[in-house]
């Protein structure tokens, strides 16, 4: 067992692998005192078995850490070296479909329905703090089975309705611009086994996405006017996912984001920037509805209210296959090529990232295409969602597979250490 001191105080005993992971949040650097029971004290870069996990105050890649158990080997022989590997296969391994192994509709949604309690709640929503965040070896790293998510859908379309029913303007905007993005990001935090993001984080990078992404997207449509005129409406995939993907880099490049080295991080941060984009511009859209018919064509007030609520309920039954959904894909890719190693711009062209951006972006594209629209025959949103969907469970299935490669990494290195003090 281990000990260590932290503002002047002596803590502990804990295990050598509680011990990386204080590391890796954070709180122990390379000059905190430590020592194992029965040793003398010492500064951790100065310990055998830490000194790697603190080269220059920051943990390994995670790529450099899985040396003896090599991490996603088999993906990048097929990505880039294997020769005989064709597109298929390359963008299989890109979008992690090749990681649906044990994948089950009916297990990952069984917990839905299923009572839970207001503290269950409660520990859910307190996880992704340095002191809340579990080992790695203690997180269950089988298929996830939220259920959260699934109540605040149905508590937030009552909300809306009771609200249509007082005819409150502002709560019909409110719960029907967000209830569906904001349900749809739970599930991707429910879906976060490692739990080390914080609603905190996730609060900030929703903002953002209403915010800061819409800057990103208006400068875009100065920077390049000819997408407008070529594409017409379907312009909006290629500038409003590399919008919503420059907020994600904005926060990485700041440092916003560190330690959140996992793929399954990727899907979060990148729902919860494409939740933000979402319902703000629901809401703004809405508002536009009503405004428009109200001040500018002279519409009853009752009949532009009928036109805003059409618009709201339109676009959230799309909501949890639109935005959410292709900014989680590009950004579990970014991570996915990422890992624990500082943004570098050679990254976006990786093609392990750049095919699944490219499908993000043809998605996009497609639901703003009117001869797409036309052709779906009205399926259009169930046949996007779908594929979707599929991309982000086989992601999903992929952030898995990594967990559990780094379970066996940390097993490995406790089973080294013990036998060489044996």
């Amino acid at each position: 067992m281990w000990y260590y001191i932290k503002n002047e105080q002596v803590l502990g005993p804990i295990s050598l692998e509680e011990l990386v992971n204080l590391i890796n949040a954070g709180l122990i650097t390379k000059s905190t005192y430590v020592w194992e029971s029965g040793k003398m004290r010492q500064q951790a870069g100065e310990t055998e078995e830490l000194a790697e996990f603190l080269q220059d105050d920051e943990p390994e890649p995670l790529e450099a850490q899985s040396k003896p158990l090599p991490q996603f080997t088999e993906t990048k022989k097929v990505v880039s070296h294997k020769k005989d590997a064709g597109v298929l296969d390359s963008v299989v391994a890109s979008t992690g479909l090749d990681n649906l192994k044990g994948f089950s509709l009916y297990d990952l949604f069984s917990e839905t329905f299923k009572r839970h309690t207001d503290d269950e709640m409660e520990r859910y929503f307190g996880v992704g703090t340095p002191l809340t965040t579990p080992p790695i070896s203690q997180v269950d790293a089988s298929w996830p089975k939220p259920w959260l998510f699934l109540r605040l859908i149905f508590l937030g379309i009552g909300g809306y309705y009771l609200s249509s029913y007082a005819s409150s303007l502002p709560g019909m905007v409110i719960f029907g611009a967000f209830v569906i993005p904001l349900a749809t990001l739970i599930f991707f935090f429910e879906c976060n086994i490692v739990k080390n993001v914080s609603l905190y984080q996730i609060f900030k990078l929703f903002l953002y996405g209403g915010t800061i992404a819409f800057i990103f997207t208006f400068a875009l449509r100065i920077l390049f006017p000819y997408l407008k005129d070529m594409l017409d409406a379907s312009s909006a995939g290629p500038i409003e996912e590399s919008a919503k993907l420059l907020v994600l880099i904005l926060v990485l490049i700041m440092g916003g984001l560190k330690r959140k080295d996992y793929v399954l991080n990727g899907l979060l941060c990148g729902a919860a920037v494409g939740a933000g984009f979402e319902a703000f511009e629901t809401a703004g859209y809405a508002l536009k509805q009503f405004i428009d018919g109200f001040i500018d064509y002279n519409l009853s007030y009752n009949e532009s209210i009928r036109l805003m609520t059409e618009n709201l309920r339109t676009r959230g039954i799309s909501a949890h296959c639109c935005h959410i959904v292709w900014t989680a894909m590009s950004a579990a890719a970014l991570w996915r090529v990422k890992k624990a190693k500082d943004f570098t711009i050679s990254m976006l062209l990786n093609p392990m990232f750049l095919i699944v951006f490219s499908i993000a972006i043809a998605l996009h594209m497609s639901f703003n295409s009117n001869i797409i629209r036309e052709l779906s025959g009205g399926f259009l949103e169930y046949i996007l969602g779908i594929i979707g969907w599929t991309i982000i469970f086989g992601l999903i299935g992929l952030g898995l597979r990594q967990v559990r490669q780094q379970q066996k990494y940390i097993a490995a290195k406790e089973a080294q250490r013990k036998q060489t003090v044996s």
